[in-house]
């Protein structure tokens, strides 16, 4: 059968060293450079090479030189002249030479291509942050350029940076473009997500670009509208001329001056900081105005830039703390924790602790790095299990600068700041998880005295003031809560008794869509949207609602909720926990509602719960039991059509605990009471099950009867995914017949389902396996490179046994294309990788393992081969990876 294997888990690479007070140039070399980092990248001036941890960077020679240049001079903007003249000395080259580099070192830079910028008619800036940040570069400049001792210093108040910006390398770059092309950018986010350090950050790197400097104007604590200028004219030092407005003494003191006004914190003042930016604009031609505001300030030329928390992971998905320093929530808070505690380094077991911390804090910058600062005090896991509580934690006296207040007052005063009736439809929509639709929130906050008008108001001023985000999907808009913002309003929700009122609701309107998605509840068999559609189109409306259907089961089956209406919720969505790869999860919900069964529960509902225990239980044991029970609760009821889906089950079930006749004899059975009953999708896993049995059995040839006929049902419901498998199924059948590239054909089809469907894991082990079949018919350049392909996802997506598997696929064609001491070395990393991820080679893996052994011991003297398996043994697995991607 296919090959299925769990994700296996990797060690933490330790940083590479990177030096101090090194220095970068574009065309001659600079004394005491040996490399600087930046990013993921490390750029070795000496060696002339841009790698990652992942390998070296192809970038031609003008290309790195261009690089170099940027970096070195990337305390302003290069004009396009000077990067020819230091990089083309002496030689006439037309500018679209230089178009051509830039656009290769972006392409060469991925995703981190904005540390390259364009600011139109000033040239090209290096905006990266580099590791270690060098405090100076060479004077030894070009020409073009002015020393750094003898040019003043343009003025400004802007606080010096003590922590540095982590995460908001693209937010960045992005703000720094626009303040090239815009006169008026506004930063726009919720409280505490980070706008004021990314406009610091940002007005830092543009800062040489102002002749009269860049200024910060403060305006978070003003409490009335007509201060602004005041305000805005004591920052600048400009008096008020005797006889004239403030505002137009501003305009005549800022006028001639290239300036960029930083306007921190405008949302509450909005109106008056608006009127005022207008006049200044249009009246001072070199000025530039950034903006931070909860809500836009919608004037003409205003160029908006959303600021959006961190997105988190789930602690399943990054099993490792390698894994989880890809994500800058989680770099921020690790970063955070080290500088209060120089001991800290994030290991393999915090990693889930941290993810889990910053995946509560909903991934605000703020609350994360307030969180961070109490690990040192209280430790990680306290930190991680009082974050429930979080606000009252981060709230604790005894900070001397207060900042442990500054959340929770952000939230505070923007909810003060709402009129009666948002602040009432703020505390509903807190019952919410995970982001809602308005349709949703229409059903759920409505009542008591709100019609569905007042919600979609009330949620579009909500949105203006940035108490709720909405997402990238303009045609099916989703609106969401900050979670701490979440809490403060879920407080005040019990405040005013109206829990229970609302979580019902919320309750009942999930149940609702759950029951729907799968084709209602009774009888048990029906499901008939689930019969009748692939898994995309069944799924489709309970996928982005995941958060809020947990909320729901938990109220529902809480101390004080409602264990009938949750028992409905835990059965209509048994089978999405299944097919969506929750399987823990499901199971959890089922057993809680099945303790809680109360004596008058429908019988439907209760079956549907025996049955959706057995297809997620782990124990094939457990999963036989239940499933007889439901056959006998299907049984009492009379109806055929609930009986055969439930004996379907039990066949599966039966399967799992290796009773295979017995598997047969229930399968066989489900699908004759299930023949005419339109119960499609059914059917086919039948069919589909009867073809492993035939399988196992020895019965190849009715296995592909079956499995023709799986395949086509399967299809014909759009299960693109389920045909594939079964295809997959049907190369292993010809495979052991001993017919190699009819397996691989089939292998090959099912590998381009996989590819078309993004379905990474599915499309490793085809690869895979496409590999195995490939060598098997003496296509040794084949199956290496279907091998690579196999290696390059499993190891991008940490399966680490698909990682040994495949490596050793590809040392058996490296080997036979007569590469013996790479495939010798290759051998013995796939030894110890078996050893430490205690693996067990299946038959066609021990296959190709006697082959290379076979061959090695042919071609190698055992001295030779005791000497690279030993190297190879000692082989850090990306050092592995990459040895074998080149084999």
């Amino acid at each position: 059968m296919p090959i299925v294997r769990p994700i296996g888990d990797q060690s933490c690479r330790s940083p590479g060293k990177s030096l101090q007070g090194c220095h970068v140039r574009g065309t001659k070399a600079i004394a005491g450079i040996e490399e600087v980092r930046f990013g993921p990248f490390r750029l070795c001036v000496r060696q002339r090479s841009l790698s990652t941890a992942d390998g070296p960077i192809p970038l031609s020679s003008r290309a790195f030189d261009i690089l170099t240049t940027l970096i070195e001079l990337r305390h302003r903007a290069v004009p396009k002249d000077e990067l020819m003249n230091r990089v083309w000395a002496n030689v006439v080259v037309e500018e679209n030479n230089l178009h051509v580099q830039i656009a290769a070192i972006r392409r060469a830079l991925g995703a981190h291509h904005r540390a390259i910028v364009t600011i139109p008619g000033r040239g090209y800036r290096f905006i990266g942050d580099l590791i270690p940040d060098p405090a100076s570069f060479s004077d030894a400049a070009s020409p073009a350029s002015p020393a750094r001792g003898t040019r003043e210093e343009p003025q400004s108040n802007l606080p010096a940076e003590v922590t540095p910006l982590i995460g908001r390398e693209a937010e960045l770059a992005a703000t720094c473009e626009l303040l090239g092309q815009a006169r008026l950018v506004t930063l726009v986010g919720p409280g505490g997500v980070g706008k004021t350090k990314l406009a610091l950050t940002a007005a830092r790197a543009m800062a040489e670009d102002f002749a009269a400097g860049c200024w910060l104007v403060e305006l978070g604590s003003v409490a009335e509208a007509a201060l602004v200028p005041s305000v805005i004219a004591a920052r600048l030092k400009i008096e008020e001329i005797e006889g004239r407005e403030l505002v137009d003494s501003l305009i005549m003191a800022v006028r001639p001056l290239p300036i960029l006004l930083l306007l921190d914190s405008c949302e509450h003042v909005a109106g008056a900081v608006a009127e005022l930016t207008d006049r200044l604009l249009h009246h001072c031609l070199d000025l530039r105005i950034l903006c931070t505001s909860q809500v836009p300030l919608g004037i003409e030329g205003e160029h908006i830039r959303r600021i959006a928390p961190f997105e988190v992971p789930d602690a399943a998905s990054v099993p490792t703390a390698v894994a989880a320093l890809r994500h800058h929530a989680v770099r921020l808070f690790a970063d955070r924790v080290a500088a209060a505690d120089g001991r800290f380094e994030l290991a393999d077991n915090m990693a889930a602790s941290v993810v889990e911390i910053c995946r509560s804090l909903d991934g605000i910058p703020l609350a994360i790095e307030l969180a961070a600062a109490r690990v040192p005090l209280l430790g990680l896991e306290p930190v991680r299990l009082r974050i429930a509580n979080r606000l009252a934690l981060l709230g604790e006296p005894g900070d001397p600068a207060g900042r442990h207040r500054m959340l929770r007052a952000a939230i505070e005063w923007s909810y003060n700041l709402l009129p009666e009736v948002d602040r009432q439809i703020l505390r509903r929509l807190s019952v919410f998880a995970g982001g809602f639709t308005l349709a949703a929130a229409q059903e759920v906050a409505a009542g008591a005295g709100f019609a569905t008008w007042d919600i979609v108001r009330g949620v579009g001023n909500l949105v203006q003031r940035s108490l709720l985000t909405t997402g990238p999907d303009l045609v099916h808009p989703r609106h969401r809560i900050l979670e701490a913002t979440r809490d403060f309003a879920f407080e005040a929700l019990a405040a005013a008794d109206e829990h229970a009122v609302v979580a019902r609701r919320h309750a009942e309107y999930f149940c609702g869509l759950a029951e729907s998605a799968v084709g209602g509840n009774a009888p048990a068999g029906e499901d008939s949207v689930w019969e009748t559609s692939g898994d995309a189109a069944w799924m489709t409306p309970l996928v982005p609602e995941i958060e809020n259907l947990r909320a729901a089961l938990g109220w529902c089956l809480g101390a004080d909720g409602d264990p009938a209406l949750g028992s409905r919720l835990a059965a209509a969505t048994a089978r999405f926990w299944f097919e969506g790869g929750h399987l823990s999860e499901g199971r959890g919900w089922l057993a809680r509602a099945l303790e809680r069964v109360p004596a008058d529960l429908g019988a439907s509902v209760l079956i549907r719960l025996k049955r959706g225990l057995a297809d997620l239980s782990i124990e094939a044991a457990t999963a036989v039991a239940a499933a007889r029970e439901a056959v006998t609760l299907a049984a009492a009821t009379g109806d055929p059509v609930t009986e055969g889906v439930c004996l379907r089950m039990l066949s599966s079930a039966l399967y799992r605990l290796g009773r295979y006749d017995e598997a047969e004899r229930a399968a066989l059975r489900a699908f004759e009471l299930l023949r005419h009953s339109g119960r499609l999708r059914t059917l086919a896993k039948c069919v589909a099950d009867l073809c492993i049995l035939r399988g196992v059995t020895g019965d190849h040839a009715g296995a592909r009867r079956y499995n023709a006929e799986a395949q086509a049902r399967l299809r014909a419901l759009g299960d693109d995914r389920g045909a594939a498998i079964c295809l997959q199924y049907a190369a292993e059948f010809e495979f052991a017949a001993g017919e190699a590239r009819a397996a691989a054909r089939l292998a090959l089809e099912s590998v381009a389902v996989f590819r078309s469907l993004n379905s990474r894991y599915h499309l490793e082990i085809g690869l895979g396996n496409l590999a195995a079949y490939l060598l098997a018919a003496d296509d040794a350049e084949g199956a290496r490179a279907s091998a690579r392909e196999a290696l390059a996802i499993a190891h991008e997506i940490e399966d680490f046994p698909g990682v040994a598997i495949a490596i050793e696929h590809i040392a058996l064609a490296s080997a036979r294309l007569g590469a013996v001491e790479t495939a010798a070395i290759l051998f013995g990393y796939v030894e110890e990788a078996h050893r430490r991820l205690e693996l067990e080679r299946q038959g066609t893996e021990q296959t190709i393992h006697t082959g290379l052994l076979s061959i090695l011991s042919a071609a190698l003297s055992p001295e030779q081969q005791m000497s690279l398996t030993t190297e190879g043994q000692l082989l850090p697995t990306k050092t592995a990876v990459a040895l074998a991607l080149r084999a």
